[in-house]
């Protein structure tokens, strides 16, 4: 995994500070490597600033982020000067109060006017990260806090972990994740021939958390899929075969062309309380699956779908 984040906005906004809160977490909590930059213009404040971090669970060969895989944008200015240096599966976050865009892969916080209701407007970037650590499935909630705490001064510690879990709530509310999770879950994570299964079984597994219950893994093939003419998806289901043992959970390879019907047939037929998918490369596509297994299963289960934050092959 090679994670390529890239903060902009102006000086003042805390936009380094929010990379070194973030490298640190990263590095010293999660054990992962981590390169950080940073740039900014001669004014103290109100000039152009950039922050760069590089995350990997390999050595680091490259240190510089050429197109974001993550793109953070503290005003619009910055927004302007680099939201088309992503790649094409780019996550982006904004600060709704300064930022005026909208695209299927953007995530607005209006975090200035949030820490100016808390009577910090100084903490815009602790709203922000509140909320990109929601976004981030490799990054634990209690691992950020704690690096702010150790981080900053004590008399702001209080005041920041508020700004911080405003921003996390601001973000859960749009992904609509509960906070209470039921015991003995049954999950149901929906992976495809590509490559990026293992952090959707990631986070399947840390809804389970502690409490007990069952991860399954499901991916669906057309009914005329023959993987022994087919190298490259004999290849894919092998990669699929090997994470789920990595994992210590079984999957199963169901042929169906109808995929919602079939999903919504396992869920049902096996108590399913969430479903766990990754968000489709096409805009659109994922709003239209969802919406009709939502109508197939009702209540019966919820449904989570995990953002792109790499750009896959």
């Amino acid at each position: 995994m090679r994670r390529n984040i890239r903060f902009a906005g102006a000086g003042g906004q805390g936009v380094i500070l929010s990379s070194v809160l973030l490298a640190k977490a990263y590095g010293l909590g999660e054990g992962y490597n981590i390169s950080q930059t940073q740039s900014y213009g001669p004014e103290a404040r109100g000039g152009a600033c950039k922050a760069e971090l590089v995350v990997s669970d390999q050595e680091i060969d490259y240190m510089k982020v050429d197109k974001a895989d993550l793109f953070i944008a503290y005003n619009q200015m910055g927004y302007d000067q680099y939201c088309n240096i992503v790649n094409e599966d780019a996550c982006i976050l904004i600060n709704s109060t300064l930022v005026s865009a909208a695209a299927h892969n953007h995530y607005g916080v209006p975090a200035t006017e949030i820490a100016e209701e808390l009577g910090m407007p100084v903490a815009v970037n602790i709203v922000m990260l509140g909320a990109l650590t929601k976004l981030l499935p490799d990054l634990k909630c209690e691992t950020m806090k704690n690096e702010i705490v150790k981080s900053l001064d004590q008399k702001f510690q209080s005041g920041n972990l508020e700004a911080f879990e405003k921003g996390y709530r601001y973000m859960q509310s749009i992904l609509d994740v509960p906070t209470s999770v039921p015991q003995n879950r049954n999950i149901m994570v929906c992976v495809t021939k590509q490559k990026t299964c293992d952090r959707l079984i990631e986070h399947g597994r840390s809804i389970l958390g502690e409490q007990g219950g069952e991860l399954s893994i499901i991916h669906v093939s057309q009914q005329q899929f023959n993987p022994f003419n087919h190298t490259k998806d004999g290849e894919a289901l092998d990669y699929l075969y090997e994470k789920a043992m990595d994992h210590g959970v079984n999957i199963t390879v169901v042929r169906s062309n109808d995929v919602v019907e079939t999903l919504s047939n396992l869920a049902l037929k096996n108590d399913i309380d969430c479903i766990v998918m990754g968000e489709s490369r096409e805009s659109g596509k994922n709003a239209d699956l969802v919406t009709r297994l939502k109508q197939n299963i009702g209540d019966h289960a919820r449904i989570e779908v995990v953002p792109r934050l790499t750009h896959m092959p």
